[in-house]
């Protein structure tokens, strides 16, 4: 089916083209079948996707006759530069899929919400929400829907299938951008010019996937407009509509880009073809309308205030994304200002800088419409610039212009650019092959810093491995790390991820929570809780640990499963000291450091800190005091820290001059230094932990994207606090 509409997109195409851009539109095409099906079905239906694929094949062999073309045979031949510019599209995708192959998750936040929906859809058909709680997900239903149909299908779990769209996805993007310049002979450049932007590539490794995929819909439309109209089919109108239905249904902000660049191609029209300002006066009208329709429609499940979590878009955020691509593209637009190409996508890109204006109005209120795309463009800077100055970029380093389009009516009587060496594109092909080569390896060692997950492997190891009975409701923390993944379907959970449009209309969850904090056992029985999970990034376990009626029924590297018990019990009532490290015991080679998860969601009432010790190659000591609750002459003391592999923790205890030493070398995720001390009728403990690391500095791009305190980070090891449990004798 890709084929057949890049038949009628592209007359003129050849084997390269056909090569880059048919993977891109069969991933969009997939995206769109499924999406539409949901929207259509009110489910996601197997059936109902097959029937949407043959009507949707009966329809493109339609258009083909209308169109009066047809698949042709491919010549097979290429030229070295072709050669060279597809293997180099080749290792790029590869590239781009790294993160898929070497994370064990992947990294960010947003993607536990899309695999919630995935499995909401898997389990249900529909985003509705499973447990005790009311509620649903309005999100567009093609990138969610595509993950459940490929956990249907194939039994992946639903992290993986979203993981692989997203990255997949990004990579097919690139090679089909390559595919739409090919007829500019700025295959190659383009290629090296996405990567002066670092933009997609990081809303991408944020997990920022649907907002990437619905960039997809740009090429089809980006093969219509950036040709003279006069080479259009007379349907190109009515694809070009599509194509942006298309991007809607995967995530708006596509759907704003399609449309700003269907818009900069008539607004070009208007200035300097036509002079007709009725294209402009229609468009004034259509934008009308669909403020009108937003308002009416969504105007009961968004409301407030227009909110710009990031600030203002088309400022330093555009500059700190894309700085190295904006001098090379103004170099672009001097070098083929004259041509149809660049005038169309200078336009364009200053309608999305325009549009990042919405963000200086901050405060406004009473327009859903405006909310509604303030909160579609809130990071913009991050993708919404990268692929117009990407392909401008592109215009600059294109060795030969001869393939660049002009339409002679309207364009100056000026020559095409000179040609320029092709040993300039050939050496910044070089310089971009380290790069990518730099960039593998900074992947590879990303999966030595635990600390970047949101989910340790305990949790994750501990969801998947829950055999809990048929009934059960477990609560769970409203955070990242506090949201299961993969539980069975029947197991009730309290709380769900907010993504999109979250409508809830009814939760127990903060009733469970504040009872849980205040103890209120009889409220918790009354709601019907009968577990609880807790996360070493949380701080529940902190409450359920204080309590006589919960006990630890499972425990995997500090993720544990709780257990209720409406009457105390003797596993229930053993005394659970929680002790917060102290930033005056942190000695040389400790750093007193705000916690990588910590910060970003604040701490409500405990004991322990958001910051946390970090040792390079230094210790902490720490004095406890045994509680009097202490009915016990064992205890077991715990440390829970996270290091990257081969940090040699040294532990060492004295209770009362009964000393106790442990040696423990971490392999790379959030874990536990355990060892049992006597501590007979001992009023404190002594303890002292030392970590051993080798020096080394890396590149942590939670620092890169705001969320870290540094960008150039060290290795080392968090100690996050340190356990005292009562052991029976």
């Amino acid at each position: 089916m890709a084929d057949r509409l890049h038949s009628i997109l592209d007359v003129r195409r050849n084997a390269k083209s056909r090569i880059l851009t048919v993977p891109a539109i069969s991933m969009l095409m997939i995206l769109t079948i499924v999406g539409s099906s949901i929207l259509m079905l009110g489910r996601l239906s197997i059936f109902g996707i097959l029937m949407f694929c043959i009507a949707s094949e009966v329809g493109l062999r339609w258009l083909m006759s209308k169109a009066n073309c047809s698949i042709s045979k491919p010549d097979w031949e290429f030229s070295n530069d072709e050669l060279w510019v597809l293997a180099i599209a080749a290792v790029g995708a590869f590239a781009l899929m790294t993160p898929h192959l070497l994370f064990r998750e992947p990294l960010g936040i947003d993607w536990i919400g899309f695999a919630s929906i995935a499995e909401a859809y898997a389990s249900t058909g529909t985003a509705t929400m499973i447990g005790p709680t009311n509620g649903s997900w309005l999100y567009p239903p093609a990138v969610p829907g595509t993950a459940a149909a490929l956990m249907t299908i194939t039994g992946i779990e639903s992290y993986r299938a979203i993981s692989l769209l997203g990255h997949l996805g990004i990579a097919l993007l690139c090679a089909g951008l390559a595919g739409v310049m090919s007829r500019n002979n700025a295959s190659g450049a383009i290629l090296v010019t996405i990567v002066l932007g670092a933009g997609i590539f990081a809303k991408s490794i944020d997990s920022g996937h649907p907002t990437i995929l619905s960039l997809l819909p740009l090429i089809p439309i980006l093969i219509l407009v950036l040709k003279p109209r006069n080479k259009r089919k007379k349907m190109w109108p009515l694809l070009t509509l599509a194509c942006i239905v298309s991007a809607f249904i995967i995530h708006p902000t596509g759907g704003i880009y399609a449309t700003l660049l269907l818009l900069a191609e008539q607004v070009y029209t208007s200035a300097f073809k036509t002079k007709d300002i009725r294209i402009l006066f229609g468009w004034i009208v259509a934008i009308g309308f669909g403020w009108i329709i937003i308002n009416e429609l969504l105007s009961n499940v968004v409301n407030g205030p227009l909110i710009a979590e990031y600030g203002w878009q088309g400022g330093s955020s555009l500059l700190k994304w894309n700085m190295p691509l904006l001098l090379v593209a103004l170099l672009g637009f001097k070098r083929g200002y004259q041509s149809l190409e660049v005038r169309t996508l200078a336009t364009w890109f200053i309608l999305l800088w325009l549009s990042s204006l919405i963000h200086l109005f901050i405060g406004i209120e009473g327009s859903t419409f405006l909310t509604i795309t303030s909160l579609a463009l809130y990071s913009m800077a991050m993708h919404g610039f990268h692929i117009p100055l990407a392909c401008l970029a592109a215009f600059a380093l294109s060795p030969n212009p001869d393939g660049w389009f002009q339409r002679q009516d309207t364009m100056e009587k000026e020559q095409l650019p000179n040609a320029i060496s092709p040993q300039i594109l050939h050496t910044c092909f070089a310089i971009g092959g380290v790069l990518l080569l730099f960039t593998m390896a900074w992947f590879g060692s990303l999966t030595n810093h635990s600390e970047l997950w949101a989910r340790t492997e305990g949790d994750a190891d501990l969801q998947s491995s829950l055999d809990l009975p048929e009934g059960s409701v477990v609560y769970i923390e409203n955070r990242p790390w506090g949201h299961v993944i993969g539980m069975d379907p029947s197991i009730e959970r309290t709380a769900h991820p907010q993504l999109g449009i979250t409508i809830v209309e009814e939760s127990i969850h903060n009733m469970v929570h504040n009872s849980i904090v205040w103890d209120d056992t009889d409220r918790i029985a009354e709601l019907g809780v009968t577990h609880a999970i807790s996360s070493p990034r949380g701080e529940i376990g902190f409450h359920l640990a204080k309590s006589d009626h919960w006990s630890i029924g499972q425990e995997i590297d500090g993720s544990r499963l709780w257990i209720f018990h409406l009457e105390p019990t003797l596993e229930s009532t053993l005394t659970h000291i929680i002790h917060p490290i102290d930033s005056v015991s942190c000695n040389d080679g400790c750093e007193w450091r705000t916690s990588p998860w910590t910060n970003l969601y604040p701490w409500r009432i405990t004991s322990v800190v958001e910051e946390r010790a970090f040792l390079t190659n230094g210790g902490v000591n720490e004095t406890i005091k045994i509680d009097d609750s202490f009915g016990s002459n064992l205890a077991k003391i715990t440390v829970v820290l996270e290091a990257n592999p081969g940090v040699t923790i040294t532990l060492d205890v004295d209770a009362g001059g009964n000393t106790s030493t442990i040696r423990e070398v971490t392999e790379g995720h959030l874990t536990t230094v355990t060892t049992i001390a006597d501590v007979n009728e001992n009023d404190t403990l002594s303890i002292r932990i030392r970590a051993d690391t080798t020096e080394g500095i890396w590149l942590n791009p939670q620092g890169i994207s705001g969320r870290g305190d540094r960008i150039i980070d060290m290795n080392g090891a968090w100690i996050h606090w340190i356990e005292i449990q009562e052991t029976p004798t």
